[in-house]
């Protein structure tokens, strides 16, 4: 027959380390019990034996490694993209996402969602540091598309301007506005070529017209930018509607 011991706490002796069982024996918290962890649990001290997969999982706990749905601890996964800041627009012609861009990442993903102006506008982007936008005329870019009633849609900078298009004619009359996926390669770096490229989609025309462009751009300029600064080119406002998010895409 078991013998139960029954007090409410459990000291070592002399020192610090109190240890429970032997080596071989198996440690159980059974069904219907909570185990607390109030302090540190030493990942090392842990993995010394054998973890019963039905409670904390099998494999070697560490800081470089991830408890998964099979209850196995296995490496970190490389690469992905990991969100940094998401914004709103406000009844303003300028959006700044300030402390999106550091030297954690060389890459990033800006993921806009249906953003809205109140009169049509091309839409544009510069980079900037300490919520100041940078205008340097170093910048160019491309956009090629096609409008849903077969209508070509070629633009360009012909030459360094002091902005990046990422949007042209967007339409005012429909909350479609405007959605896109860019890519934006070494803002906070000190290489001198800052390049984007991505695709977007946006009302067109009318209300019952949409667009689609692949757009291309680059800043020549060597500044660590901190700041991702959208803004309307026609001195309109946005409107209180949609989002940006900013990811960084993790190094494999």
């Amino acid at each position: 027959m078991a013998s139960i011991l029954k007090v409410d706490k459990l000291d070592p002796q002399s020192g610090t380390a109190l240890e429970i069982g032997s080596s071989g024996d198996t440690i159980t918290i059974p069904s219907g019990a909570t185990f607390t962890q109030s302090g540190t649990m030493n990942a090392s001290a842990i993995t010394a034996g054998t973890i019963d997969t039905a409670r904390l999982g099998s494999g070697t706990a560490s800081s470089s490694t991830v408890l998964y749905g099979d209850q196995t601890y296995k490496a970190e996964p490389s690469g992905g993209l990991v969100f940094i800041k998401s914004q709103a627009p406000t009844a303003a012609t300028t959006m700044i996402l300030t402390d999106v861009f550091s030297s954690t990442y060389t890459t990033y993903l800006v993921a806009i969602n249906k953003i809205q102006v109140v009169t049509d506008t091309d839409i544009a982007m510069r980079y900037g540091t300490s919520g100041s936008a940078e205008s340097t005329s170093d910048q160019v870019w491309t956009m090629l598309g096609m409008g849903n009633d077969g209508t070509e849609l070629r633009h360009y900078s012909n030459g360094f301007n002091t902005f990046m298009r990422i949007g042209k004619s967007v339409d005012a009359d429909t909350d479609a506005g405007y959605s896109a996926t860019l890519w934006l390669h070494n803002p906070n770096t000190t290489n001198p070529n800052k390049m984007y490229h991505g695709t977007l989609v946006a009302s067109y025309v009318g209300v019952n017209d949409i667009a689609v462009y692949t757009i291309s751009g680059m800043k020549a300029n060597t500044t660590q930018f901190t700041d991702l600064n959208l803004y309307t080119e026609g001195g309109v406002n946005f409107r209180a509607a949609g989002t940006v998010k900013v990811y960084g895409v993790v190094d494999s």
